[in-house]
């Protein structure tokens, strides 16, 4: 089972040691697939005086040494996978610069591994379940460090659920609704348009405050949204005893798969749900959320107790945006961040974009990163074909902060030359720059298509 072992200078508050010890079995369960409670982590403290750097009492900040015991045999991209994990959960926790973190990986031959007394053998589960056998971690940060809450309990953050798997397009579109709804707390309400009625599948999100309530984009062709978006804005009037709510519609981007029900929203005529609709431009988004300057302002806006942050990332469009609300500690990434295909339209626009989000969000609590889309499978490095409707085995949608560094580091890697990269959860995706690369997204869009279109009755005869 995953053993950790831990050693860290003395003298650190008990939230942060507990931090750490999450941290380490997030990314321990994420990474290698294993049961939560088969994760064991020890921690224990040495003072600076009893570690050694040339002879020479070592300055706490500039030592963050792990030494990883694993064994023989993984596949390279587990060990990279596993080394940037928990890389970033030590940086993350112990406010530790990623320079100063030095990785060593030592594989040992499964049959020098003992099992109650037993050798262990080949491994016996796929290659993304591994097991880590042993792990030394030496870390070394300023004692005055901090974390994003005093307390692990939760703060003031609006707390809510989000469920184990979603409706997608499938198995038979005839009993799909059009859109699944979902309360992920009573004033939070995530809808997901069904792969029946255009691949796109997006993600939309429904945010009530006070005094108004605000709906992030629209959805993709063919959703027929306005029945399912009254009926829940009107559900939700009913539970709170209110005659009527204020909407506005926003935008995380300008492209057709989040705008296309703008014109069916415009044309509600319901006196209890008024709508405003901002378009979705860099204009008209400067000027709803009070962003002086394009893309490196901050602006916000306010439902009524309820604040929602709003920073500019253009990069996958001129005019994307993404959201923070501080009452869940979302962080809501449109096309720029989520489980699947990354694409990149403007390369140096969406590095600097990714930094900013990364600067945003350093000490703010991010409980999570809801993007636009799923188009990953559960099994990591593995996406759905463009053109999927129905994803049996999707990846949740969720990511972690932990996801949004390792997008930075994994752009930092480029160097500034656009390539395509697969990581565990998402893909970085630069736009196609000939008409041959073009071509083959198009056959092979089509191809997969027709191939789910032809069974969309009855999936299970595919």
């Amino acid at each position: 089972m995953p053993y950790l072992h831990v050693v860290i200078a003395s003298g650190r508050p008990a939230q942060q040691k507990r931090s750490l010890i999450r941290a380490l079995t997030d990314a321990t369960e994420r990474v290698l697939d294993v049961p939560r409670d088969d994760v064991y982590v020890y921690v224990s403290e040495l003072t600076t005086q009893n570690m050694g750097d040339g002879g020479e009492e070592p300055e706490p900040t500039n030592v963050s040494n792990m030494t990883m015991f694993l064994r023989e045999g993984r596949h390279p991209k587990v060990r990279a996978a596993l080394l940037e994990a928990l890389t970033d959960a030590a940086e993350k926790t112990l406010v530790t610069s990623r320079p100063n973190i030095q990785v060593l990986l030592s594989e040992i031959p499964a049959a020098n591994i003992g099992e109650g007394g037993v050798p262990m053998g080949p491994p016996k589960h796929p290659a993304w379940f591994v097991a880590l056998l042993a792990l030394g971690l030496f870390v070394f940060a300023a004692a005055n460090c901090r974390a994003q809450l005093p307390e692990p309990d939760g703060g003031s953050i609006q707390r809510g659920v989000l469920p184990d798997r979603w409706a997608t397009g499938g198995p038979r579109c005839m009993e799909m609704p059009e859109w699944q709804v979902h309360e992920y707390d009573p004033d939070t309400y995530l809808l997901r348009q069904s792969g029946c009625t255009d691949f796109e599948k997006p993600f939309i999100y429904l945010l009530f405050g006070g005094d108004k309530a605000l709906l992030l984009d629209t959805g993709s062709r063919n959703g027929n949204l306005s029945p399912t978006l009254q009926r829940t804005i009107h559900r939700w009037l009913l539970r709170n005893s209110r005659a009527s709510i204020p909407l506005v519609v926003v935008h995380t981007h300008e492209h057709g798969d989040h705008v296309a029900g703008d014109a069916q929203i415009k044309e509600m005529r319901d006196p209890s749900i008024p709508v405003t609709l901002i378009e979705a431009t860099i204009d008209a988004n400067k000027g709803f959320y009070h962003i002086a300057h394009w893309p490196e302002g901050i602006g916000s806006v306010d439902l009524g107790d309820r604040v929602i942050d709003a920073i500019p990332i253009p990069g996958h469009s001129e005019a994307s945006i993404a959201l923070y609300d501080r009452k869940t500690a979302i962080l809501f990434t449109g096309d720029t961040l989520y489980p699947g295909r990354l694409y990149v339209h403007s390369y140096p626009d969406f590095v600097a974009s990714v930094g900013r989000l990364v600067q945003f969000t350093d000490g703010k609590p991010v409980v999570e990163i809801l993007g636009n889309h799923i188009e990953q499978t559960r099994t990591p490095y593995l996406d759905y074909p463009v053109g999927t409707i129905y994803q049996p085995d999707e990846h949740e949608l969720q990511l972690s902060r932990a996801s949004l560094l390792e997008l930075k580091d994994a752009l930092a890697s480029q160097h500034g030359h656009p390539t395509r990269l697969a990581l565990r959860d998402f893909t970085i995706w630069p736009s196609p720059t000939t008409a041959a690369e073009r071509e083959a997204a198009e056959s092979g869009f089509k191809e997969t298509q027709q191939q789910q279109l032809t069974h969309m009755w009855d999936q299970a005869q595919h």
